[in-house]
């Protein structure tokens, strides 16, 4: 076995990871690190592979172990703050995003998980100033656009809101989240015809929210339509 080889298994199992073959990705990447165990790509995309499934332990261990082969890796310290987030791993999420920071400036992603960190702890001050950053970088990334509107709305910036979650809608008009956030934001302003609207196309991609049933029920209600405002809530209730 020649480790020159891991290269090209290693193209292999990205190439099956994005065509959502996972077991094949895998297989193909541990072939890579049998032939390479010091193949800190190889790690990566395993690390990567492993996130794109939820198995955010062993993620984070292919992503220690290609950190440890090489420290200056941006992308690693980047993905290894998006699991730690997802783990609840506040500071460790923080700590790592600022190192993929400190070695990549202009890595938006980083700054939009960084951004969505402060916004969680309700550090909104910075929230905004890193996803605005992370816009500059990529002013096409619906998921900031739609964090930042969330933000905006709760600095009482309705306007700025707007706008940015009616950007963040024309570049994925499938993104629910920033329905919701719409129809709440219209709701703050007694827009109750328009704040039903959106949470109603919000419904119809993911029906089984209860948040949204909610909040559709408490605008029914003061729209008279009291039925509908029952039975919204009680779906809410289920």
């Amino acid at each position: 076995m020649n480790p020159r080889d891991a290269g090209a298994y290693v193209q292999l199992g990205k190439s099956h990871r994005g065509e959502g073959r996972w077991p094949e990705a895998e297989a193909a990447l541990r072939k890579a690190l049998e032939l390479d165990p010091q193949n800190g790509w190889a790690r990566f995309e395993l690390g990567a592979l492993y996130q794109d499934q939820g198995r955010f332990v062993e993620a984070a261990a292919e992503l220690g172990k290609t950190i440890a082969l090489d420290g200056n890796n941006g992308w690693a310290h980047c993905q290894l703050g998006r699991i730690y987030r997802r783990q609840g791993r506040a500071s460790d999420a923080e700590a790592a995003l600022r190192r993929a920071l400190e070695l990549e400036p202009q890595n938006g992603e980083a700054r939009f998980e960084l951004g969505v960190i402060c916004q969680d702890q309700c550090r909104f001050v910075e929230a905004a100033a890193e996803l605005e950053k992370a816009l500059a970088s990529d002013p096409n990334h619906s998921a900031a656009h739609c964090q930042l509107g969330r933000i905006y709305r709760r600095q009482g910036r309705a306007s700025e809101s707007e706008a940015a979650l009616r950007k963040a809608l024309q570049l994925d008009p499938q993104n629910g989240w920033a329905r919701f956030e719409l129809g709440a934001l219209y709701q703050d302003q007694c827009r109750f015809v328009e704040a039903a609207a959106e949470l109603e196309r919000a419904l119809a991609s993911d029906p089984n929210h209860s948040g949204l049933h909610c909040l559709l029920g408490g605008i029914y209600r003061r729209q008279g339509r009291a039925s509908e405002s029952e039975a919204a809530l009680r779906k809410a209730l289920q």
